[in-house]
This record gives structure tokens, sequence and C-alpha cells, in this order.
């Protein structure tokens, strides 16, 4: 896919796919679902998570993606990306090239089990747990993740109520209304 413009750098991140972090499961399902063009996977929804197999997302096709609500708010969306090439490495550089064009240069970026993580930070304010991406590569796996999170929203919740996964990353509403798909 095609990088966009080379645009002002977005400093907050408000939320994903013009859902803001903290809306409702029913305000945000049909939104998601029509953006990305996803079919419902009733098996791995429930109160907490709403999940769609299948779709795109900033040009690139999905396995499946989903959102997580803490006490019925947005606070976390996860994209597993179909990657096809060695080690997901053309992915891995096409999706942290779009993110840096978008939000800047990232704040981490390490090896962690034979992979790939990078991480952008949206401090707002004196907030102890800003909004995040989190770009994850993992050789062995069938995809490559990319997690827009709001930890404030989600440790509202109980810890029983959220199914979290191995690696999790999450985005603000605001910037998040055109997200990279519009790039």
């Amino acid at each position: 896919p095609a990088l966009g413009g080379g645009g002002p750098v977005v400093k907050s991140l408000d939320g994903v796919l013009n859902i803001t972090w903290g809306t409702s499961l029913e305000k945000a399902k049909d939104t998601f679902r029509s953006r990305i063009k996803g079919r419902f996977d009733r098996s791995n929804s429930n109160d907490n998570q709403f999940s769609v197999t299948g779709g795109r997302f900033a040009g690139h096709k999905l396995q499946n993606a989903r959102m997580i609500f803490a006490n019925d708010k947005m606070c976390e969306v996860e994209f597993n990306i179909v990657a096809p090439s060695r080690r997901h490495e053309k992915e891995l550089g096409e999706f942290k090239a779009m993110l840096t064009q978008k939000y800047g240069a990232p704040h981490k970026e390490e090896l962690v089990s034979g992979g790939t993580e990078v991480v952008w930070l949206f401090p707002v304010g004196d907030a102890p747990k800003p909004p995040l991406i989190w770009l994850i590569q993992n050789p062995s796996g069938a995809s490559l993740r990319l997690v827009y999170r709001a930890d404030a929203l989600k440790e509202q919740a109980q810890p029983a109520a959220i199914a979290r996964p191995s690696a999790a990353s999450s985005k603000s509403p605001a910037a998040a209304k055109d997200d990279i798909e519009d790039m």
C-alpha cells in the first residue's frame, strides 16, 4: 500500500477507526465492522469483546480483528494482519513506516523472542498510563499484530472480565478518527 502525504504528525490518540475510546460495544460494533469489512465472529465475541474475521485494514488483509471493552467502554483494538513475507519483515516495515509518518518516531523498538516490537506512546497531561500503539512481529506466527490500547480505561475493569492477549496496544479517540487506513 502506498504511504499517504506528509501531513503534520499526530500527537494524540483518541480512538481507532472513528471510534473514540470509551465508546460502548453497542455503538462501536457497526462502525468497526463496516470500516474493516470483516465478518462477525460470534464464537470469539462476548460482553467484553467484539470480534470479526477477515476484512482489510490500512490496505492489508486481516486474519481477524477485535475490540475489547472494560465496563462497556472500548479500551483496546487488535488487528492480526496477514503477513506472508519471510518473518513478516516486509509488512513490519510498511506498518512501521506508515505509523512513523503519521505519529512520528516510535518511543521504543526492541527484539523480543526473535521478533521486533515497536511502541508509540501518546502522553496526555500527567496520565500515568498513556494510550499507545504496539506493533508486534512474531516470525513463527501467521500474522503481524497491531494493537491500539488505552490502559487507563482497561485498568478500570476487573481483571477477569477482559481476555488479555499475549501482546497488545491501543489508540485514543481523537487521533484515531482517521487512522492509518485513511493515509
